[in-house]
Formats: structure tokens, sequence, C-alpha cells
């Protein structure tokens, strides 16, 4: 499907713009004025890999907490008949925080880049246990877990789905589906680590010590270099001058020196002497860390101002709907699953590695994705289609059994439509609206998966509530996946609104220069 190209922000490993910090590491910084540039594409391997083995780690270690929430943080959410509804609050404020979060992603790797803002989130991820393991009731999680565990859930998911999206071009799809089979695995290891930790050392350890392993994120996040470092040139060569560089590193040297002289003006007015002109230059330098500092706040909030004006096309609106779906839906029916289980007279530990046999279809979902995704044979988007309404129906069908035979036959399906549709929801993104457009649309989706998260999650605990049953809510959670597979089949159409109304936008403001023209003429 062709993509209608927008204004858009994309973090600083996009081939067009780095932050401040990194061009002045960049080695190709320092090149003379009349050099000629060559123009400069991904690498499409080399260090690209070493990228996708680290957003692997990552992916591995960050998925702990989504897979295990309902594990590692069932003593203290079964204790004091703890409602559910407060349950389905907690889990779905972790994920608007998270969503939340998501919008900012792109504007801070601009001004902090991809490595600082990754290890950010490993160090928010392992706080989010460490802190809740001492936390006395339920009410405490409000605050010790949902706010940096959304932080660092956003960072494990979207960051490294994005800094892989710019390393590669022609082996896009296969490089996505490998590192989002981390996701994969944490599935499979999660719930077993959890609950290993849980018997053998109690809630308080068990939290702590799972806090600690998620700081391996920190590790993977080392390998994160900025894409500039490993571009490498294409066939075809264009000669560039570099006035514009020029220009900024005038205007950088001249608001120093400008600085410096207000400063100078200032003092002058006293008897000079060296430890006076070198608090000037002390001051000086304050001011303009100051100054850097209000100049990246400012380009963080312009830029995610930016990235909010991609509302305007249809398309957008079509995919964020769709993302909800798959994201409320896998979140939400993992979170059940247990309680679904145990309902029926299991135990915790059948319940545990029922939801751990999700992996193995998961696995080979996103094994046969990441084959597919780049053959011109296979469209993507329909796939991605066929993995949503698969969930759909295995979750309908979750509902109507009680053996556990079958829960684990159809919590395999489950997994491989999971394993389709969360490998292939990037390169969707990228083949609906372009890889410019990528952090835009994904903060988007992210940010509208937590505002009705929000709504329609406390909305089911209270359904099952009042019903007793959890049959209404996973009902519920497969209409949603049926709704979100509509959504992409009315794509054409909103592709068409899209040029209908960016034509509309030009006549109107075709109509006003022509109108301004002419009042100028009449005068």
């Amino acid at each position: 499907m062709d993509s209608l190209e927008s204004s858009s922000v994309t973090c600083n490993d996009s081939s067009t713009k780095l932050s401040d910090i990194e061009q002045e590491k960049t080695p190709q910084a320092n090149d003379n004025s009349n050099a000629k540039d060559v123009e400069m594409v991904p690498p499409d391997g080399g260090w690209g890999w070493m990228v996708v083995a680290g957003s692997f780690l990552i992916m591995s270690v960050g998925g702990y907490i989504f897979y295990a929430f309902s594990i590692f943080l069932s003593p203290i959410l079964m204790s004091d008949q703890v409602s559910s509804i407060k349950i389905a609050w907690i889990f779905n404020l972790y994920h608007l925080i998270w969503s939340f979060y998501t919008i900012f992603i792109g504007p801070l790797c601009e001004q902090f880049g991809t490595r600082k803002m990754a290890i950010f989130g490993g160090v928010a991820s392992f706080l989010s246990l460490f802190l809740s393991a001492f936390a006395p009731t339920v009410d405490y999680l409000f605050f010790t877990f949902t706010l940096p565990a959304g932080i660092g859930g956003a960072s494990a998911f979207t960051l490294t789905f994005i800094v892989v999206s710019t390393y590669f071009k022609k082996h896009r799809g296969f490089a996505i589906a490998m590192t989002s089979m981390g996701y994969c695995l944490s599935g499979f290891i999660s719930p077993v680590i959890a609950n290993y930790l849980l018997e053998n050392y109690g809630y308080v350890s068990a939290t702590a010590i799972s806090g600690a392993f998620l700081l391996n994120q920190c590790v993977g996040a080392s390998l994160y270099q900025p894409v500039k470092w490993h571009m490498k040139p294409s066939k075809k060569i264009t000669v560039v001058k570099k006035e514009s560089q020029d220009l900024v590193k005038w205007k950088k040297e001249s608001e120093e020196t400008d600085l410096i002289e207000k400063v100078h003006d200032i003092s002058c007015k006293k008897p000079q002497t060296s430890n006076t002109q070198h608090e000037n230059k002390n001051v000086a330098g304050k001011m303009l860390r100051d100054q850097k500092s209000t100049n990246k706040f400012m380009k963080v909030l312009q830029s995610t101002f930016t990235n909010l004006k991609s509302l305007k096309y249809m398309r957008v609106h079509l995919i964020a709907w769709s993302y909800f779906a798959v994201m409320f839906g896998v979140s939400n029916f993992f979170m059940w699953i247990p309680f679904v289980i145990t309902n029926n007279g299991y135990s915790l530990e059948m319940a545990t590695w029922c939801t751990s046999l999700s992996s193995i279809g998961n696995l080979i979902g996103r094994i046969l994705m990441s084959l597919l995704a780049d053959r011109k044979f296979f469209n993507v988007i329909y796939g991605f289609m066929f993995g949503q309404f698969l969930m759909g129906i295995s979750i309908i069908a979750f509902s109507l059994v009680s053996d556990i035979n079958y829960f684990m036959i159809i919590i395999c399906c489950y997994g491989f439509g999971i394993g389709f549709t969360i490998s292939s929801i990037i390169t969707v993104m990228i083949k609906v609206m372009g890889i410019e457009m990528l952090p835009a649309v994904l903060g988007i989706s992210s940010l509208s998966k937590g505002l009705l998260g929000i709504i329609f999650g406390p909305l089911i605990g209270a359904v099952r509530d009042m019903s007793q049953s959890y049959a209404y809510v996973l009902w519920i959670l497969g209409g949603f996946q049926f709704i979100g597979t509509l959504m992409l089949l009315l794509l054409p159409f909103g592709l068409k609104f899209d040029n209908w109304n960016m034509r509309r936008l030009e006549r109107k403001k075709n109509h006003k220069m022509t109108t301004s023209f002419s009042d100028i003429s009449e005068e």
C-alpha cells in the first residue's frame, strides 16, 4: 500500500538526525566543508545484528513484568479480598503510563540518545519490582509499581523496535521479527521463574530478586550505538555543501561569545583578577548549560506536538484502534488466565505452565513471520489480520471449555496468533505510513491503547464482579480483536480519505493565498 508522506519526528538513530551529544562524538563530524557527501543508507547488517541481539535481550528480560504480573504479585493481590476492579485498575494504569511515555520516546531519543533512554528504562523496571517488594498493602502498588513499570515497559517494547527499524531496510521485517522473539522467550520463562522464586523465597525476596534480574536490560542497551556511525554509502552520490552546518556552528560560537561578553561587561565594573575571570567563565558555562537544558526540554515538547499532528490521517486512527485491540487483548487475557484456570479447580502451578505453553505457538508464529515478512509475494497486512482474527477466536473458545487439555491447546493457538501479529505490527506501520512516521504512529497508537485501556480495563473488572463469571470478560476481549481486524480492512478507504483531505487542505491554502494577493492588488 502506498504511504502518504507527512512531517514527522524521528529518534536520533534515524538516518536524518542525531542528538547534539552524539554528533560531537561522530567520527565524520570533522570532515572539511569542501568534501563530497555520499548519500548514506542503513547498514542492513553489520553492527545492526549486534543491535538485534541487544534488543532481543532487552525484550527477553523486559517482558517479565508483563507475563508474570498475576503470578509474582499474586500473594498481595489475593490478600484481603482485593476486588477485580482494583486489580484491573493497577494493571491498566501501568499500561496507561507505558502508553503515555511512548509518545515522548522519539523526541527524548533525539535529545539524549537511545542508549541513555534504554538504560533509564532498565533502571525503572528494576525499581518497579524492588519497591513493590516492600509494599505493605495493594494500594501502594499504584505508586511503587505502575509508574516505573510503565516507563520500563515502553523502553523494552517501543524503543527496541524503533532502533532496530533504523538499522535495516531490505531485511527490516526479518530483523523486527527476530527481535520480537525475545518477548516470546520471556513469555515462556517469566511465569516459571516467578513461580519458582515465590515457592522458594517468598514474596519479598522473590520480588527483589526479580527486580535485580531486570537490570540485565542495561546490558542490552549498552549495544545501542547511533546508526550514523554505521551508515554505508549508497551507489548514488550527491554533492551537498555544508553551509548549513557551518552556519549552525557559527551560531553556537557567537552565542557562547555573547554570553561571555555579557558576563565580562558586568564584571568590568570591578577590578579584574585571574580569580574573577575564572569565575566569569564558570558563570558563562553554567548559563550555557542551563540554556541547553531548557532548549532540549522545549525541543522535546515541540517534537511531541509535531508527532501528534499525524492524527490528521485517517489511517493513523485505524492503525491505532487495531493496535489497541491487540495489545489490550494480549495484556488483559494473560492477566485473567490464572484466575480462569484456578476457578475451574486447577492449581496456580498448572496455570503457570499453561500460560507458558502459549510461547510455543508464539515462537512458531514469529519464526514463520520472520521468514515471510520480506517476501514479495507475502502481504504483511493480511498476515497481521489473520493473526488478530485467530486471537479473537481463541479467546472466545477459551471461555467455552473447562478441561485443562483444551485450555492448553487453545492457548497454543492463541500464542500463534500473537506471534503473527506482534512480530508484524511495526512492519505494518512502516508499510502504511513510512519509516519517517514510525515514532509518531507508534507513539499515538500506544497513547490510544493507554487511554482506551484505562476506560475498558476497569469496566471489564466491573463486569466480572457483577456477573461473577469470566466468560463475559473473555467475550469482550475476543470482540475487540474482531473490531481491530475490521479496522485494517478499512485501510484502503482510509488512504482515499487522506488523499482527498490533503487535496482539500491544499485548495484551501491556495484560496487563502489568492485572496490575500487580490486584497494587496486592490490597495
